[in-house]
């Protein structure tokens, strides 16, 4: 029932974020690479790599003034970790409401902002056999600290983002850390 409830606020967030308006505004898709880690105190362990995945996502920006601009969109995406020292694989699955302010300088731009992560799903693999190894399972919401660069050519931008989760996943202090590089595309 939690997660009907958390899909049907998305779906809402994401309508309203695209419903239209008289101020000048783009919409769009990305996608790309995500390297995700979860990191206790600042701090990996020894036999801990990063999980590489994807995202996929759609977005929308409003003009504020010129050169600054407002995003917003949903996103989804996999957070997590491997271990190299023994079988061990752990998988958080997001939907994402990233919320971004974007600076242009010509075609290179910055960005920086926050996201509102709703955990969907979570998989643990142990020794072959989907279990949870660990001894509770992870929060249901994170929210990140987000900070960026691209470049856009026509319709088309390179971004690259990193987001340093803000909210404990669990008792221990575990928190995640991402990096994304990809591809939007504005119509």
């Amino acid at each position: 029932m939690k997660k009907i409830i958390i899909v049907l606020v998305l779906l809402s967030a994401f309508q309203s974020t695209f419903a239209q308006d008289e101020k000048p505004q783009k919409i769009g898709i990305r996608a790309g690479y995500q390297s995700s880690i979860i990191n206790v105190d600042g701090y990996q362990a020894a036999s801990i790599v990063a999980l590489n995945s994807f995202y996929v996502g759609a977005f929308k920006e409003k003009k504020l003034i010129p050169m600054l601009y407002f995003g917003s969109g949903l996103e989804y995406f996999q957070n997590g970790f491997e271990s190299n020292s023994i079988d061990l694989k752990r998988k958080l699955h997001y939907l994402s409401v990233p919320l971004y302010l974007k600076v242009k300088f010509g075609p290179v731009y910055a960005t920086g902002g926050t996201a509102l992560n709703f955990k969907v799903a979570e998989n643990n693999k142990f020794l072959d056999t989907t279990t949870d190894p660990l001894t509770e399972k992870s929060n249901w919401f994170d929210m990140p600290l987000q900070a960026g660069l691209g470049v856009k050519i026509l319709m088309v931008s390179l971004e690259l983002r990193y987001n340093w989760g803000m909210i404990n996943l669990n008792d221990i202090g575990a928190k995640n850390q991402y990096l994304q590089l990809g591809l939007a595309v504005s119509f």
